[in-house]
Parts: structure tokens; sequence; C-alpha cells
């Protein structure tokens, strides 16, 4: 095989690979769209945005989750098959330990970020847009979004459809920083790419070591569960002003997280041997 056949089929594999990517980035803008046209909504794009956007993100993932299981029917396969997401018979001590181990990450860089000396202008990007998700729409609707549906659809999208597929051309290593650097450029923030691109590779790792996306499907849940619990707490301004704003009890958590974290890589360790 020719350098050139070589690159044609590498960029052909990761085109193919890529698609149930491009529609859940295309099927939010759609359906918002198609809102905004149907209620004839006469305010600015960004009011229905902040209105509603996490109720058509919702719709958009249970949306693709069905085509890409109508997909897999008429292939004579299912989902779950192609994506190797396989819930029988799994390893419940692993799968808590990915779990847990994703709330201390969570927790660990949530406190990081709340202390450490950043630059300003990384700080506000952060800021803003993290708190730009939980202040769209509806609590309790952003809250099962952000910390299962979008879990759950992103790890079949990248470790389950495009890691596979990546994986019938190019070697683990390779296919697993593309998925890796895709998922870090798809979260659009300085701060969230860095470390986006630092958990796509334990993601990845942990779903061929395992030949089952299931525990980076909790790895990934976890890592999410400590922003909605911040944002529920936030709700309410007592617990908020008494337990999210005192820097002292920041430097706690971030402690007990590092300390737990510790724990649990071992206790994966021995999992692993």
């Amino acid at each position: 095989m020719t350098q050139e056949q070589k690159i044609w089929l590498g960029a052909r594999t990761i085109w193919n690979s890529a698609k149930p990517l491009l529609l859940y980035l295309f099927f939010p803008g759609l359906f918002m769209s198609v809102g905004m046209l149907v209620r004839a909504y006469r305010g600015t794009t960004e009011e229905f945005i902040n209105e509603s956007s996490n109720f058509y993100t919702c719709l958009s993932v249970l949306v693709l989750g069905f085509w890409l299981h109508r997909r897999a029917k008429k292939r004579g396969s299912s989902l779950f098959e192609e994506a190797t997401l396989f819930w029988e018979h799994p390893d419940r001590r692993y799968a808590a330990l990915c779990l847990a181990l994703g709330a201390a990450a969570g927790l660990f860089l949530s406190a990081a970020l709340s202390i450490l000396p950043l630059p300003e202008w990384m700080l506000r990007s952060y800021s803003q847009k993290s708190a730009s998700i939980f202040a769209k729409g509806d609590l309790p609707l952003v809250c099962i979004t952000v910390g299962f549906l979008s879990p759950l659809m992103e790890e079949i999208i990248f470790r389950g459809y495009m890691l596979n597929r990546l994986l019938t051309f190019f070697s683990k290593k390779q296919a697993v920083f593309v998925t890796s650097l895709l998922f870090a450029l798809c979260h659009a923030n300085f701060i969230w790419m860095l470390y986006a691109f630092g958990m796509g590779q334990l993601l990845g790792w942990i779903s061929i070591r395992r030949d089952n996306i299931l525990y980076a499907v909790c790895l990934h849940i976890g890592f999410n569960l400590p922003s909605v619990v911040i944002a529920v707490l936030s709700s309410f301004s007592g617990i908020q002003s008494r337990f999210l704003e005192h820097k002292g009890l920041i430097v706690c958590y971030g402690l007990a997280a590092a300390f737990a974290l510790q724990k649990l890589i071992k206790e994966m360790k021995r999992e692993e041997g």
C-alpha cells in the first residue's frame, strides 16, 4: 500500500467514525431552529437558547440514540453491540471504582480551579461556561442531561462508535489519541479541553482493556456528578454561602478528593493487575 493510499484510508476511517459525532453536534441547533419556528418565538436567539437549550439538548440525545438503534437494527445488530456497551454480568466492583474515581477527579478539579491563581481570562471563561449550563432551563432536566444522558451518549459516540472504527486501521495508541483530541475540541473552552483530553485518554484505555465501554460510562458519569451536586446545592442560597464559598472548606474538599484519588487509583491498578 502506497503512502497516498494509507493517508486516504486513514482519512476515510476518521470521517466514517465521526459521523455520529457530527449528528450529535448538529441536532441541537437543528431542533432549536425548528422549535423557534413552531413556537413563532418573538424574542432573540440568545433568549431562546437561555430558556430552552437544555430541553433541545436532551431531545437531541434521545433522537440520536433512537437513530443509532434503528441503523444498527437494519444491519442485523444492536446499538449496544456496535458500541461495545455490554450490560450483562458486569464487574460491579470495577464499575463502582470507576464511578468513585470519576467523582473524586471531578471534585478535585473543581476545588483546584477555585483556589489556584490561574489567569483571569482563563478562569472567567471557564466560570461563565460552567454557570451557563446550569442557568438555562429546568434544573432537574439539566441534572439528568449533564449527569446521565450526555455522558452515556458521548461514550457511545467517542469510545463506542469512533474508537472501535478507528481501531480497524490505526494502532491503539493512535486511535485513543484521535478520539481524545476530538473529545477535547468538542468542549470549546481552554480549561475544559485540557482536562477533556486527559480524561479521553483514560476513558479510551479503560474501554480497550475491558472491551466494554460500560466502565467508561461509569467514570464519565462520576466525573460530572460533582458539578450536578454543586449546581443543586447552589440553588439553596444558605447552603451555597456556608459550604461552597469558603476557601478553607474548598481546600478541605480538594485534599479529601486527592486522598480518595490516590486510594482509588491503587485499587484500580490492583484490579487491572
